[in-house]
């Protein structure tokens, strides 16, 4: 049993100020993340073609026989971390 109690929240004032306070922590813990435009690929500048929430595509020029690239999020996100 804790040692302490938490009251319930009584008044419609208190349950909206809370609401907020939710929130407001969540709005401020939320990471924000975007894809670049261009990533390095082999010392060359690419283009990234398609931006999903997960993953990132980016097709690489005639010399590298029109090869697509998938980025996961994850692994762009290990690399940014590196940096």
């Amino acid at each position: 049993m804790p040692a302490h109690k938490m009251r319930p929240l009584e008044t419609e004032a208190e349950v909206r100020k809370h609401e907020q306070d939710v929130k407001k922590r969540q709005a401020e813990n939320a990471t924000r993340f975007r894809w670049p435009d261009t990533v390095l690929w082999e010392g060359r500048e690419v283009k990234v073609s398609s931006k999903n929430p997960n993953f990132a595509m980016c097709m690489l020029g005639a010399s590298q026989m029109n090869r697509k690239v998938y980025i996961p999020k994850d692994v762009y996100l290990r690399w940014l971390a590196r940096q």
